[in-house]
């Protein structure tokens, strides 16, 4: 089911972070390790794009994880 949600989102918008990730959870918790690694890589990329770089950077005040941009 959360597949099937991600892959909705993501149509509705191709660079919704978020779908991305719960794809990628969703592959992780059936043992599709490979495929989970590849969908957290573009979240992470996605998320990237949407707040900068700076915002993974050590120290940053922003938290992409707890953004509402992504």
């Amino acid at each position: 089911m959360f597949i099937q949600r991600a892959k909705f989102a993501l149509r509705l918008d191709p660079n919704c972070s978020d779908a991305y990730l719960c794809w990628g959870s969703a592959e992780e918790i059936r043992g599709r390790l490979e495929a989970a690694i590849e969908l957290y890589q573009k979240a992470i990329k996605k998320a990237e794009e949407k707040l900068g770089p700076e915002a993974f950077e050590p120290g940053s005040d922003i938290h992409w994880w707890y953004s509402a941009g992504t």
